[in-house]
């Protein structure tokens, strides 16, 4: 299963709150989510368990939920979408994270996840190391695109002007059989006069 790491943003009580979300299923949990608000840190784990409850809840299959759970928790400029963060009233180092997906009638918990304040906070600056080398990454990928497109038209030209040069080869080939077959023509033409002329004389001495 391939690692996907989100890094967004949400707007949660008109403040801005950014989260980490670290998309590594594995046989306990679909992901795991660090959020970052003012100077605190929350950490939690989203496990199958929840996540089969959320989805039975909103009745949709596995694939399909965990599906939408990944592209809601990414669009944070997405309308659909409405984000919470709830501290627990007999825990201050305990909050919920949750999604809602907006419906006409209201809004429907798409799903949550229990976090915990980090004893340490969790500093900002691993947001930036991972943008830092997502950005690296993508240079490197661009590069690479960029290389191979290089090649491609190196490749396109030289198809290009082997093309060219078999359509003046085979140019050439049809004006050569033209003209023999018009020289060959002339011939038989020749030919068919002089037999004419031949018949036409041996017709006047008889």
């Amino acid at each position: 299963m391939e690692i996907t790491t989100l890094i967004t943003k949400y707007d949660i009580n008109n403040k801005p709150v950014y989260a980490k979300i670290l998309y590594k299923p594995n046989e306990k949990n679909l992901f795991a989510i660090t959020i970052y608000e003012d100077n605190n840190s929350w950490s939690g784990e989203f496990s199958h368990e929840l996540a089969k409850k959320n989805r039975e809840r909103v009745i949709e299959t596995e694939e399909v939920y965990n599906e939408n759970v990944m592209k809601g928790l990414s669009k944070h400029t997405d309308t659909d979408y409405s984000f919470d963060l709830t501290l627990h009233a007999d825990d201050n180092n305990a909050a919920t994270f949750s999604w809602k997906k907006k419906l006409r009638s209201g809004a429907l918990v798409h799903g949550s996840v229990v976090v915990h304040r980090d004893e340490v906070p969790v500093s900002k600056d691993s947001i930036l190391d991972i943008l830092i080398l997502e950005n690296l990454e993508l240079k490197s990928k661009l590069k690479s695109v960029n290389l191979k497109n290089e090649e491609l038209s190196q490749d396109l030209e030289k198809c290009v002007e082997s093309l060219e040069k078999a359509t003046e080869l085979k140019e050439a080939s049809e004006e050569l059989l033209y003209g023999k077959f018009v020289q060959l023509l002339n011939s038989k033409k020749r030919r068919i006069k002089l037999l004419e002329d031949n018949i036409s004389k041996y017709s006047k001495l008889n």
